[in-house]
């Protein structure tokens, strides 16, 4: 008897999670409006309840209302950041002839150093790194012209398409808000229905509480990094460190992408001290990916800190970038899956 329910478990399991990936895979996208209308609906519900029943505000003005307001605050956010950091990309241009300029005076004592101890001709290696990098701006201008008009084209389609989601998902909303306790008496009126209102409140909670832990991981990983780079005395820090946190949210390239070469640099140039800091900003910043990361979204979901980080995994193996968020909200949606079906 054991083993037959055993058995039904692990096929239940297998079918879940071949119907998860068909889902992701071919349909997720088709339903991406109206699931960011659903999410808005559910955070947006009790406040135009409390309109409606404090100040009698109807439902539909208070929609538009709170979707004002949001677009107010996204739109003057973004404005703000892109202002801020804006500063230190002009900065960094207006800087970029002096450090191209420090940049080849390291190649060039190191092509001397490798003549004298290779004992090549003088002179011998920068020849060949300057007729290689010759070559090489050669064969990426002959192929960036082809690349851009294709890129210029897909970013195109792109914007339009974000926008034709972006517009759906606001009539979405506004229809789910204007009827969303008739959807949902009408959904509790069965079992079914029921076990779905029940199983999304879990799954919200959970998601929520996903992305609070990255988020809280990110921006660990940007005061860190910040303050590093200041301590360093990079005028960028600022810069870098958003570019750091953004950089260690992809599970290759990780935050040594760019903390290791600004540390390479330190110690070529006899400047111990700052790239010790940095290593150590690095193995700091690793800790808290490789190790922190996985008990504290496995804590705030309730998954096991293992099975979080095999999740994050298979999911980027997967889907990309996008599946490292996927993966572990894929296991929460076949965990509820799992009761409803089985249990």
């Amino acid at each position: 008897m054991n083993i037959d329910k055993n058995v039904k478990s692990i096929l239940a399991i297998l079918f879940i999670g071949l119907s998860l990936y068909i889902c992701i895979k071919r349909i997720l996208v088709l339903f991406v409006p109206f699931l960011l209308a659903g999410l808005l609906a559910v955070l947006f519900n009790p406040i135009v309840t409390f309109l409606e029943r404090k100040w009698k505000v109807r439902r539909i003005l208070g929609t538009f209302g709170m979707l004002f307001i949001l677009g107010v605050v996204l739109i003057g956010l973004g404005r703000g950041i892109f202002l801020f950091f804006s500063k230190q990309i002009e900065m960094l241009r207006l800087n970029m002839p002096f450090y191209q300029e420090k940049l080849n005076e390291i190649i060039y004592s190191s092509c001397e150093w490798i003549d004298e101890y290779g004992k090549f001709p003088q002179g011998s290696s920068v020849e060949y790194m300057t007729a290689t990098t010759q070559t090489f701006k050669t064969e990426v201008m002959s192929k960036a012209i082809p690349k851009l008009t294709t890129t210029s084209v897909n970013v195109i389609g792109n914007i339009f398409h974000i926008g034709m989601v972006l517009i759906i998902a606001v009539i979405a909303t506004i229809f789910i808000l204007k009827d969303y306790e008739d959807i949902k008496n009408y959904l509790a009126k069965s079992r079914a229905g029921e076990q779905i209102i029940n199983s999304l409140h879990h799954f919200m909670g959970a998601l929520g509480a996903y992305i609070k832990a990255e988020l809280l991981i990110v921006t660990i990983d940007y005061v860190i990094c910040t303050t590093s780079l200041y301590i360093v005395g990079s005028p960028y820090f600022y810069l870098w460190g958003i570019a750091i946190a953004v950089v260690d949210l992809l599970p290759i390239l990780g935050v040594g992408f760019i903390l290791w070469p600004f540390a390479i640099y330190e110690f070529v140039t006899d400047g111990w001290y700052y790239g010790t800091i940095l290593l150590v900003t690095y193995f700091l910043c690793a800790f808290l990916r490789q190790y922190i990361e996985p008990r504290m979204v496995g804590k705030e979901i309730g998954l096991h800190p293992l099975i979080s980080i095999m999740a994050m995994y298979i999911g980027f193996r997967l889907f990309g970038f996008v599946g490292f968020i996927l993966g572990p909200v894929s296991i929460l949606v076949g965990k509820e899956i799992y009761k409803i079906v089985v249990e």
